[in-house]
């Protein structure tokens, strides 16, 4: 299950990578304005242990921030959904050391290595989760060093605080807030109400967000289908929780970038001296609308609800397209 939450976490920043900044200067302490350059690095790092084995494990996500003065900073970034353990800081040290080992500097009798700055995204909303975690390293000249490994726990988050720190890359993992009320809101026509409300409000700020252009439309409709991709994964049991969520965040930021795509393409056969009501201004507009749709991965359903093309039209254009 854990792997949902880490790909999930991984989509949104490999999709909308510039929503790290933020979280960054949230976990971290920084100051970054969003017109710095971002470099990730590969997730993949081969841990060689005592008995001569090795084992390939995967960060979360790697990265350096080049600011304008270029100056550097790598970070490494971990969403963990279980219960916390100490043993979490014996997996992030061997992250930090094989990251650090990865990017050495080599010289003719000196290695240099730096450990990256990293922080923790908690999803779970009960239990003790501390604020900071701390790796102490001891030298062979009996000196320590120690660094800091700051917690974001996503229970101390409500929805308008995501928008107004702009903490967009949490905003998938929202429902971990009222996951333990699940049982009682898919009984409760009232309480699920109230959560629905929550999850209309995260919509509504969404599509408002990329109606003003704050926020991309895709970046809207990645969020919003990564939100549902998470509650589906731990929502299974609770059919009324998961469908309303479903239609709310399927909804009406889908549909703003849907209805975008087809006003330009009206616009665009308009243009050239075609309107929508003649016939083959009808289907040069839907075509062109359909292949951008189809481009932009949208589902079939969505698709045909938008265009108002029958699946055996939609089966068609997809063989055309293919031919192509």
């Amino acid at each position: 299950m854990s792997d949902i939450y880490d790909n999930t976490l991984r989509s949104i920043i490999n999709d909308c990578s510039r929503f790290v900044l933020p979280f960054i200067n949230e976990a971290c302490g920084e100051h970054y304005t969003g017109n710095e350059k971002i470099v990730f690095h590969p997730n993949e790092h081969i841990i060689t242990r005592s008995d001569e084995n090795s084992d390939k494990r995967i960060t979360d996500t790697c990265f350096t921030v080049i600011s304008g003065d270029s100056t550097e900073k790598k970070y490494h970034l971990e969403c963990e959904s279980g219960e916390y353990s100490s043993s979490m800081l014996i997996r992030l040290f061997e992250y930090d050391a094989q990251i650090a080992l990865d990017q050495r500097k080599l010289g003719k009798t000196e290695i240099i290595v730096t450990f990256p700055h990293t922080a923790v995204l908690y999803l779970k909303n009960r239990g003790t989760i501390p604020r900071e975690m701390k790796v102490t390293i001891g030298v062979p000249d009996g000196r320590k060093v120690s660094y800091t490994v700051p917690v974001i726990r996503m229970r101390d988050y409500n929805a308008k605080e995501l928008f107004e720190k702009k903490l967009y890359l949490m905003l998938p993992f929202y429902l971990f807030n009222y996951r333990n009320k699940f049982d009682k809101c898919n009984k409760d026509p009232e309480e699920l109400k109230k959560l629905l409300d929550e999850i209309q409000y995260v919509a509504d700020n969404l599509k408002k967000l990329a109606a003003s252009g704050e926020l991309d439309p895709f970046e809207a409709k990645t969020i919003a289908e990564l939100m549902r991709t998470v509650t589906d994964a731990f929502a299974k049991k609770y059919g009324k929780v998961k469908k309303g969520v479903d239609d709310i965040m399927r909804g009406p930021v889908i549909e703003t970038e849907a209805r975008r795509i087809l006003n330009e393409g009206i616009a665009l056969g308009e243009a050239r001296g075609i309107t929508l009501g003649e016939t083959r201004g009808e289907t040069k507009a839907r075509m062109n609308f359909v292949r951008t749709m189809l481009y932009k991965n949208f589902s079939d359903d969505v698709i045909i609800e938008c265009s108002g093309i029958s699946s055996e039209e939609l089966k068609r254009i997809k063989s055309e397209l293919l031919k192509s």
